[in-house]
């Protein structure tokens, strides 16, 4: 365990040092033959392989991982390390839920209680219950 995080650690302090915002997966760190240090670091939208050699030389590969990729990264995120504006991201996401919660809610609420012919609402329910749901894309 200590070598876990002395790996974090150095993981962490060479992100720092870039000025690159992410995290640091910690089952991704190696460490080769010839004692070159291999992390990964994440975030949305990009992943870099990072190479540190024991003579301090740094190699970094980048790699993007698409639109949609950051879009699913971002549905669940509330912060990223060295990213703080990001964390305003997350106060966003929660607000939008809790407007749409509501909104769902007062409208079944303002439906049940003012329209007189419920009949039309209840067939409008039961077809969307009904429906089969949508298939998953592969």
């Amino acid at each position: 365990m200590p070598a876990i995080a002395q790996d974090r650690a150095s993981a962490q302090a060479v992100r720092d040092t870039l000025g690159l915002p992410g995290w640091t997966p910690w089952w991704r760190f190696s460490t080769d033959e010839d004692g070159t240090f291999n992390f990964e670091l994440t975030r949305p939208g990009k992943h870099y392989d990072m190479h540190l050699s024991p003579d301090g030389d740094l190699r970094v590969e980048e790699y993007r991982t698409g639109f949609w990729s950051v879009v699913n990264s971002l549905h669940a995120t509330m912060r990223i390390p060295n990213a703080p504006l990001i964390s305003w991201w997350g106060v966003y996401t929660e607000l939008c839920f809790w407007v749409v919660l509501g909104s769902a809610g007062t409208g079944i609420y303002l439906w049940w209680r003012l329209t007189p012919r419920k009949g039309v609402g209840y067939i409008c329910l039961a077809s969307v219950g009904a429906s089969p749901p949508a298939p998953f894309a592969t």
